[in-house]
Formats: structure tokens, sequence, C-alpha cells
């Protein structure tokens, strides 16, 4: 545990050493996030679509800007054999680092010594982001309780203390009512402290399979750092597996529409952005100062 005390006006001329997002603005640097899901909705695909975005600086979901930076991709929810076919198809996964392991406790690993020599060959590249497949696979105590994710957390933090951890997790299984519904921030499993104790609760889910394959919808089930975005449906791609939008973003409606108006001010991209209605007062706000 640590403890800083900023004397009065010391915090304000604080300079810190790393950046505020690792994804602007949804996903702080060394912020927990937990991506949460049924079964088959992508979950797998989806983080590896980020984690390429994070390696190459690049853009995620050709909207949020990544921060570059090295990533680690903790592998205990099927086999190896399993990861190989995923990456082998997905451009840009050989920037990635992989550390394979079976289920294991992270509480008891964090408290052993020496270390498995997997985590220190993972702790030696210094991951912005280290992405953890899954949450039920490498922890053993009671998901319900509301101290397990403070546990589990703080165990993964003491070992990768200024990463971006991205937790995989499960949603609660689906109610045998078919008219019930189950909130965004209500759907993970468990205890309501595992989204309680993150930065950041990004849920997918499927729909209905279709003509253009596996379809998606992202949905923020918390978002602590900036306005909650508007959903987004996406789509996996049929060679690389990787997730994309199935239509144009916010960013892109907006540079097509600065391309076909280029003597628009900032005010009349506002007021088309609004007239859209393509997301909210937030997101026009940052998009138009980024491409204005």
């Amino acid at each position: 545990m640590t403890w800083t005390f900023y004397q009065a006006g010391a915090l304000h001329e604080t300079v810190f050493a790393f950046p505020l997002f690792l994804v602007e603005p949804i996903i702080p640097f060394g912020g927990i996030v937990v991506l949460h899901g049924p079964k088959t909705a992508g979950k797998t695909q989806f983080a590896l679509t980020l984690a390429i975005a994070v390696a190459s600086g690049s853009l995620f979901l050709h909207e949020y800007q990544c921060q570059s930076g090295s990533v680690v991709f903790v592998e205990a929810d099927m086999t190896a054999q399993t990861l190989q076919s995923r990456v082998q198809s997905a451009p840009g996964t050989r920037a990635l680092h992989f550390l394979h392991a079976d289920p294991f406790d992270i509480v008891h690993v964090a408290r052993t010594r020496p270390l498995p020599e997997g985590i220190v060959l993972a702790q030696a590249q210094c991951p912005a982001l280290l992405v953890v497949d899954s949450l039920r696979k490498t922890n053993v105590h009671d998901e319900v309780n509301s101290s397990t994710p403070t546990l589990v957390y703080e165990s993964w933090k003491r070992l990768f203390p200024h990463s971006t951890l991205l937790f995989i997790h499960h949603d609660r299984k689906k109610p045998t009512d078919p008219n019930a519904y189950l909130h965004p921030e209500e759907a993970a499993r468990g205890t309501g402290a595992w989204l309680d104790d993150a930065d950041t609760g990004l849920h997918l889910t499927r729909q209905r399979e279709t003509k253009y394959g596996h379809i998606c919808t992202l949905t923020f089930s918390k978002c602590r750092t900036a306005e909650e975005p508007p959903p987004m449906v996406l789509k996996m791609h049929d060679e690389s597996l990787l997730i994309e939008p199935t239509k144009p973003t916010a960013r892109q409606s907006l540079v097509a529409w600065k391309t076909d108006n280029p003597i628009a001010t900032r005010e009349e991209a506002r007021t088309w952005f609004a007239d859209q209605k393509i997301g909210g007062r937030a997101l026009c706000y940052r998009l138009v100062a980024e491409i204005w």
C-alpha cells in the first residue's frame, strides 16, 4: 500500500512520470478495466484488438487514441494451440508478448518468492497494458465476496504497479425469464465490486447471427474518466478475426463532414454534431478540438 501526502498546492505542481490516459479518454494509464460479456461475445478478440492498438499507438476502433506501449497478454483460459490459431490470423499480434499458464491463484503467486519465471519475464517488458484472460481462471477466491476484487486487483498491482490492467470476465447466467433484463452495470458475474473497484467497464454482447457474420455491441458499464460514450455496433473481421465498427464512427463522420466543409468553424461543427445525434456533448467537444 502506498501513501502519498501532498502539501497545500503541491499536487497542482506535481509532474507525473506517466501520461493521463492509455486510451483517451476512456482508459486511464495504470487503471483497471473489466471487459465482460457472455460466452461467444468475442471478448478475447476484442482484447487482442485493443492490445494491437496500444502496441502500435494507433486508434482503437477508429475512435480512441492509444498511447504506445508494451503489451503482455496473460492467457489461462484456453490452450496454447488455440491461442496460437487466434493470433496467427491477426496482423499486429507479433508485437505482443504472451504468457500462457494453467489456471492459478494470483494472490498466492504475488506472495511467492522467488516469483515464477514467466511473471519475471513479463515484468521485464514493463507493460503499459497487461491483459488477463480471465478473472475466473486466475484466482480461487469467492467472486461473490465484495472483498475479493480488492484482494485480486492489489495482487496484480503488486506485480505490475505501473501497468493498466484489463481483466476478461464473464456475465451472469442468462435469466430464465425471456423478458428479464440486466443493466450492463449488473451483468458481470459475481459481486458488483468487480466494477466498483475498476476505472472502466466494457460490456460486449453478441447479436443474433446475421448475413454480416459475428455482430456484437459495445456498451460502457462504467467510465470514470469521461461522459459515458454511446454504444457501438461492432463486427468480427472475416480473416483477421479482429473487432471493428460496422459503420463510420463519430470521429470518421466528423472528419468526412469537415472535408466537405473545409471552412466550417468549430461552432458550426458542434452544431452539426449535435444535430446528427451521434454522440454526447463531451465527445463532441473532444473530437472537434482534436480535428480542428
